[in-house]
């Protein structure tokens, strides 16, 4: 399987925003909302939700990440969609913790599949 071929990656300068919802950079450097809805949200919730399926070895890394690095407890009624709607801030870029995870997940994926 071609995985580059199947998925079209967003590459950027850094100087245009990834995310629609990000606009334009104010004075300072940071990303001002712009109102819109994020295009991927939907995505990286379907990943995410959808990788015990996907791939059952992943999803248990990913079980075993969020008790020893974000100390949530994965069986807790709940705990893991509070944390994925949680914001958290990586350098400039501020998004919820769907985003970063999803992130994490898909570089794994990534790896596998290429």
């Amino acid at each position: 399987m071609n995985i580059e071929a199947t998925i079209a990656f967003i590459r950027t300068s850094g100087n245009e925003p990834v995310l629609r919802r990000q606009g334009v950079r104010d004075d300072e450097g940071k990303w001002q909302a712009t109102g819109e809805p994020c295009q991927f949200k939907q995505v990286m919730a379907a990943v995410v939700f959808g990788l015990d399926v996907l791939d059952p070895g992943l999803n248990q890394q990913w079980m075993d990440r969020l008790q020893t690095k974000h100390k949530i407890n994965p069986k807790q009624d709940g705990a893991v969609l509070r944390f994925l709607a949680k914001y958290y801030a990586m350098g400039r870029l501020q998004a919820s913790n769907l985003f970063w995870e999803f992130d994490w997940i898909t570089e794994r994926l990534k790896t596998e599949l290429l």
